[in-house]
């Protein structure tokens, strides 16, 4: 989040993106740490062992809220990996 503009120089975009991977800036936030986030590991922990007892997906979606294709993700560890 610099803009000072001495930390700035001109370049195409491969070369911003050659850039950025040399740096490490590439990595994007996982989890909690999204902005767009809408879970915690909590809640996550909540929602896999409600399921581990036969909780279907469907009643885990209404329950907090979610589409089914999310719930179905994070039970199954497609999301939320640890």
């Amino acid at each position: 989040s610099c803009v000072n503009p001495n930390h700035l120089w001109l370049g195409t975009p491969k070369q911003n993106t050659t850039d950025m991977l040399k740096k490490g800036r590439n990595k994007q936030p996982r989890g909690e740490r999204q902005r767009s986030a809408k879970m915690n590991w909590i809640s996550v922990r909540k929602m896999r062992e409600m399921r581990a007892c036969g909780i279907p997906v469907k009643a885990l979606q209404r329950e907090f809220g979610m589409s089914y294709g999310a719930v179905w993700k994070i039970v199954h560890g497609a999301t939320w990996i640890e």
